[in-house]
């Protein structure tokens, strides 16, 4: 039954397609490959499950063989400002999220992690949680031998960014662009302007994350020292982060008004015009990084006038003067919607209604985000037809995928990717958030555990081709136990 709806699904999907660029696995090769390594799924929700497929149906074309093994790529087309084999490390974390739930997907993170950490790749090019994405790949995969082996590297990994980022603050600053955020409102570029070095809740997220996800495989290594020293470091970046960047109401950036890394405003005194809460302040529950106490932040994300449109979580506030500011770019992130932050977001939503006692946000504001997520993958052709779409941004007032139409308007220039640089994007995640947020399965070291977090509307939903470790499991849900004879209820069956 599932297979017949994946043929169809994938039937569809490559009749809409014109398959500009082709990797490994090609269009024609699409639903042979999907077949063997997808979990696959069904719902009552027909949108959230058509984008399921259709997420990895895009997924498979970045997968690309290489003399280096398989690395992952985010643009289909060769953009300039990749590494080696085409491969960016910036959406790295979304990425290592998708792969792990695949079949062969042990093998695959295994090589493309190995290719940054071999300096193959430009590991340094952004900010990135590598290490903490790293120690989930292994713990979902059971394979913590790869962490363990790799310990040095990742140390230094760690360190390298440690020297050139720290700061005498004992944050660590960024630019928004190093963190693949360009032209924030709180990064200060406008025409006149570049951006200004900011202690920023991105990259000291990050490294509080990889810092405590060095501490974990320093502890499987037998490596003690190096577990004590990472751990304390993360708490201190904890206790730095609460003290420099907490203003009492939100996690915020601060920048300095010089072009040297130093003398950053007290964020309580920040101009007013830089003065925003932005989508990145929910990254310290990406990582579980919080006290009890914080948790009033998670409000905005349901508010109108903060985060929540019709068509997705915005960058930055909607009640901020320069929201959406006009700039010469084809990728805002002064409010414009991201996939690539609203996957961050969700995970923090996710970390927080598993994790912390709080009135804010309920499974039910949940599933409406990832709703909301899921009907923004789509795109109404010259011709009026309406096909499933992913691309780099969106506008969250006409829904246009808006750095493809300032792209078109340029006349696609090659510097920039060429023509439709951003279909098939792959610089988020979306099935993770299926599989582990809506449907509440997560792997630990080979173990299966499953919690859903479904509507109160669903009557069933089934996967299917589910590996974890090299077991093949059925998941499924059956209000009745009419649909499929299993016996009503949640049933975990291996296959």
């Amino acid at each position: 039954m599932l297979l017949n709806k994946l043929k169809n699904y994938v039937d569809k999907f490559n009749s809409d397609d014109c398959e500009m660029h082709k990797n490994t696995i090609d269009n024609s090769r699409a639903f042979e490959f999907l077949k063997e390594n997808i979990p696959l799924f069904e719902c009552p929700d027909a949108t959230l499950e058509e984008i399921y497929y259709f997420r990895w149906w895009t997924f498979r074309k970045h997968i690309k063989h290489t003399c280096d093994g398989y690395v992952i790529t985010e643009f289909l087309p060769n953009v300039p400002w990749a590494s080696l084999h085409n491969a960016i490390v910036a959406p790295f974390g979304h990425q290592v999220n998708e792969a792990k739930w695949l079949k062969c997907g042990k093998e695959i993170l295994a090589d493309y992690t190995q290719f940054y950490l071999d300096k193959k790749g430009n590991i340094y090019d952004y900010s990135t949680w590598f290490i903490y994405s790293v120690l989930e790949y292994c713990i979902h995969c059971n394979n913590m031998e790869f962490a363990i082996k790799n310990l040095d590297l990742l140390v230094q990994y760690f360190e390298t960014f440690e020297k050139a980022h720290i700061t005498d603050t004992g944050l660590y600053f960024s630019y928004d662009g190093d963190d693949a955020m360009e032209c924030s409102i709180s990064g200060g570029r406008t025409i006149e302007e570049k951006a200004f070095p900011g202690l920023r809740p991105t990259l000291n997220s990050y490294m509080a994350g990889n810092a405590f996800a060095l501490s974990k495989i320093a502890k499987a290594s037998g490596r003690l020292d190096l577990e004590e020293k990472y751990r304390k470091k993360g708490e201190f970046i904890i206790q730095k982060m609460i003290e420099l960047l907490w203003d009492g109401s939100f996690f915020k950036a601060t920048h300095s008004l010089t072009r040297i890394p130093a003398n950053f405003p007290k964020v309580t005194e920040v101009q007013q015009d830089r003065n925003a809460r932005e989508l990145i302040g929910y990254l310290p529950w990406y990582f579980n990084l919080m006290p009890k106490g914080y948790e009033k932040v998670f409000r905005d994300l349901t508010d109108p006038c903060g985060f929540m449109s019709n068509n997705g979580l915005t960058t930055a506030e909607q009640r901020h003067p320069r929201f959406m500011y006009s700039y010469p770019h084809s990728c805002l992130w002064n409010g414009y919607v991201w996939p690539y932050a609203t996957t961050q977001t969700l995970v923090a939503v996710i970390n927080l209604l598993e994790n912390y006692e709080q009135e804010y946000l309920t499974y039910t504001d949940f599933y409406k985000m990832v709703s909301d997520y899921a009907k923004m993958h789509y795109r109404v052709m010259e011709d009026g037809k309406k096909i499933c779409w992913i691309d780099e941004v969106k506008d969250p007032i006409t829904d246009e995928w808006s750095s493809r139409k300032v792209l078109e308007n340029w006349g696609w220039p090659e510097r920039k990717g060429g023509v439709e640089r951003g279909r098939d994007y792959n610089h988020s995640a979306f099935c993770h958030i299926v599989l582990r947020g809506v449907l509440g399965i997560k792997s630990n070291m080979g173990k299966l555990e499953v919690t859903p977090n479904i509507p109160e509307n669903w009557d069933y939903f089934l996967v299917d081709n589910l590996w974890i470790d090299g077991v093949c499991y059925k998941v499924l849900y059956d209000k009745t136990g009419k649909r499929y004879g299993e016996g009503e209820g949640l049933k975990i069956i291996k296959k």
